[in-house]
C-alpha cells in the first residue's frame, strides 16, 4: 500500500534536488545523495547528511521536508511529526508539511485522522492521484469502504495506476457486515449427504477487529475418524479475529458440537499468524476438544505461505492429532499453490498426504487426496467459489464438491 507513497516521495525528493542544482548551493551533492540513501531506506546515513546541512543552515526549508520524510520512512513519526509542525508553523500554507502529517496519521494507524487531513488536501488538489489513493486507502482501514470504492472510482476515471492498487485492496478487504454460505454434496463409501454445508454471518467494525457466528455441517471437523459416523457432526461456533498491527493477527473460536458416541464436546479453536515480511507469513494453531478422557482429541498444526513473484503463493502444512490413550492418531501433510490475478479472481490446487492408525493396526494406514478451489468476483463486492475435494483413506473414498457465495455489506 506505501508503494505509490514512496514513488511520490522520490519524485519529491528529486524535484527538490533540481532545484538545489539549479540554485548551485554548495551543499547539493550532500543533499543528492542523502535522497538516495533514503530512497535505498539507509535511513541512518541520510539523516547524518541531512543534519549537516541543517547544522549550517537551520532554515533551509528543502533539508527540513527531507529529514522529516526520512524520519517517517523509518517509522520515527513522533520527531517527523515534530518537524513537518514546525515547517507548517514558520510557513503555514506549506503543502508537503501538510501532507507529511497526513501520511504520518495514516502509517501510524491514526486512520481517522488521516481521511480529514486527506480529504482537506484532495480540495487544494483534487486532480493529485497520490493523495486520492491515500485517502482511499485511510477509509478502508477505518471500515469505510463505500468511501475507499468512491476513490477508486476517481481513480479509475483518471487512468491512474494508482487504482490498481486500491481495487486490490478492496477486494481484499472484509465489508462491514458478510454473509457467507456454503451448499454441496459429500460422499463417502455407500454415504451421500446433499444439503448445506457451512454458513457465517460477520461484523468486521474495522480492519482491526472481525466477529462472527458461524455453522459448519461438513461431514469430518477435526480428524478423518469422524468420518465412520453415519450422521454429519454440525458444530456452531462464535468467534472473532484481532489484528493489532500489520505484523500479527489472533484468531479464537469457541464451539459445541454433538458427537453420537459421547454427547456434546466444546471447542476452542486458535490461529496465530505473523507476518515476517509482506510477503511471508507463519501459521501456527490448533483446536482442544474438552471432552474428558478417553474420548478426548486435539488438533495441532504448523504452516506458512510464502508469495512468489506477484501473483503465486505457495503454502505447506503439517497437522497432527492428540488423541487419548488407545484412540490412534493422524498426521497429514499439505501443499497448496495459489494464483491470483490482478482482477481477483483467484484459483488453488493443492494435495495432501498422511497416515492414520489406531493401537489394533499393524502398519499405518495412508491418506492422500487433492482439493481445486476457485473464486470469482461479483461486481467487485461479493464473491462466488467453488470446490472440489477428493480423498483416498481408510474409512473409503471421500468425495467433496461445494458451491458458495460471499456478499460484503458496506457501510
Amino acid at each position: 500500500m506505501k508503494r505509490s507513497v514512496y514513488i511520490y516521495l522520490t519524485l519529491l525528493f528529486f524535484i527538490s534536488a533540481l532545484n538545489l542544482q539549479a540554485q548551485n548551493m554548495p551543499y547539493t551533492n550532500q543533499m543528492d545523495q542523502a535522497y538516495e540513501y533514503a530512497w535505498e531506506k539507509n535511513y541512518k546515513e541520510a539523516l547524518l547528511l541531512f543534519d549537516q546541512v541543517l547544522e549550517e543552515y537551520p532554515d533551509l526549508l528543502h533539508a527540513q521536508l527531507g529529514k522529516a520524510w526520512t524520519l517517517a520512512w523509518d517509522q520515527q513519526y513522533t520527531q517527523a511529526k515534530t518537524i513537518f509542525q514546525q515547517v507548517l508553523t514558520s510557513e503555514a500554507n506549506n503543502q508537503e508539511g501538510a501532507k507529511g502529517l497526513a501520511y504520518i496519521a495514516l502509517w501510524s494507524g491514526d486512520h481517522a485522522s488521516a481521511a480529514k487531513q486527506f480529504a482537506a488536501l484532495i480540495k487544494q488538489n483534487p486532480q493529485d492521484e497520490a493523495l486520492i489513493m491515500a485517502w482511499g486507502l485511510s477509509q478502508l482501514n477505518t471500515g469505510n469502504t463505500k468511501k475507499a470504492r468512491v476513490a477508486y472510482q476517481r481513480l479509475a476515471g483518471l487512468q491512474s495506476p494508482e487504482a490498481k492498487a486500491l481495487l486490490s485492496a478492496l477486494q481484499g478487504a472484509p465489508g462491514w457486515m458478510e454473509v457467507e454460505t456454503w451448499g454441496g454434496l459429500s460422499a463417502l463409501a455407500q454415504q451421500q449427504k446433499l444439503g448445506l454445508r457451512a454458513f457465517r454471518l460477520a461484523f468486521n467494525p474495522n480492519q482491526k477487529l472481525g466477529l462472527w457466528l458461524r455453522y459448519d455441517g461438513s461431514l469430518s471437523l477435526d480428524g478423518i475418524s469422524n468420518l465412520q459416523i453415519s450422521n454429519p457432526i454440525p458444530a456452531y461456533f462464535v468467534g472473532g479475529i484481532i489484528r493489532p498491527n500489520q505484523k500479527i493477527s489472533t484468531r479464537l473460536e469457541f464451539g459445541i458440537r454433538n458427537l453420537p458416541d459421547s454427547g456434546i464436546s466444546s471447542l476452542i479453536m486458535a490461529e496465530q499468524a505473523f507476518w515476517l515480511r509482506e510477503s511471508t507469513v507463519l501459521k501456527v494453531g490448533g483446536l482442544v476438544d474438552f471432552r474428558s478422557a478417553p474420548n478426548f482429541e486435539h488438533l495441532i498444526y504448523g504452516g506458512f505461505a510464502q508469495r512468489i513473484g506477484q501473483h503465486i503463493w505457495i503454502e505447506p502444512a503439517y497437522y497432527q492429532t492428540i488423541k487419548a490413550s488407545g484412540q490412534g492418531n493422524e498426521q497429514r501433510l499439505s501443499v497448496g499453490g495459489k494464483y491470483h490475478w490482478d482482477s481477483g479472481n483467484e484459483i488453488q490446487l493443492g494435495g495432501i498426504i498422511g497416515s492414520y492408525k489406531t493401537p489394533a493396526d499393524i502398519s499405518r494406514s495412508s491418506i492422500s487426496g487433492f482439493w481445486l478451489h476457485y473464486q470469482q468476483p461479483i461486481f467487485k463486492r461479493h464473491w462466488a467459489y467453488a470446490l472440489i475435494r477428493q480423498e483416498s483413506n481408510p474409512f473409503g473414498q471421500l468425495r467433496i464438491g461445494a458451491v458458495g457465495i460471499r456478499l460484503r455489506l458496506e457501510k
